[in-house]
C-alpha cells in the first residue's frame, strides 16, 4: 500500500516527490525565491530530476556568489517541509503556506543569530542585487 502525500492528497508521497514536485512544496520554494530574489530556488526554474540525490546536487552546485549559504537555506526549507509535513501526519496540524515561509523566514533569521554566516551573507547578497 502507498501512501499519499499529505499536503496534496494525490500522489504517492517520496521524497523527491516531498521535497520538490508537491504543489504545496512548489509554493513554499517560489516564496523563497521571491523573498531572497534567487532565481535558482523557484522551482519555475527547475528542470525535472529523476531523483533526490541529482535535485540537490544540481541546485546545491549552482554558481552563486555564496554557494554554502545557498546549501544553508535549501536545508533550512527542506527542514521546514519536513516538520510540517510530520506535523500534519501526527498531530493532524496544518500550517497555510503565507505562515510556513514567515516561519522559514524567522528560522533563518535565528540561524543567523546563531552564527550562521554563509546564510546571512547569502541573503543580503541577493535580496541586495
Amino acid at each position: 500500500m502507498s501512501k499519499s502525500c499529505v499536503n496534496s492528497n494525490i500522489t504517492q508521497e517520496t521524497g523527491l516527490h516531498l521535497f520538490t514536485e508537491c504543489s504545496f512544496t512548489k509554493t513554499i520554494w517560489a516564496e523563497m525565491g521571491a523573498w531572497t530574489r534567487c532565481t535558482y530556488i523557484d522551482p519555475g526554474h527547475w528542470d525535472g530530476h529523476e531523483s533526490l540525490h541529482i535535485w540537490w546536487t544540481t541546485l546545491a552546485s549552482t554558481q552563486v556568489a555564496n554557494r554554502k549559504g545557498l546549501r544553508s537555506l535549501i536545508i533550512l526549507v527542506l527542514w521546514e517541509i519536513w516538520t510540517e509535513r510530520n506535523a500534519r501526519i501526527f498531530q493532524n496540524k496544518e500550517q497555510m503556506i503565507h505562515r510556513m515561509a514567515n516561519k522559514i523566514k524567522d528560522q533563518a533569521a535565528t540561524w543567523i543569530a546563531a552564527g550562521a554566516k554563509h546564510l546571512e551573507s547569502f541573503i543580503n547578497v541577493v535580496r541586495d542585487l
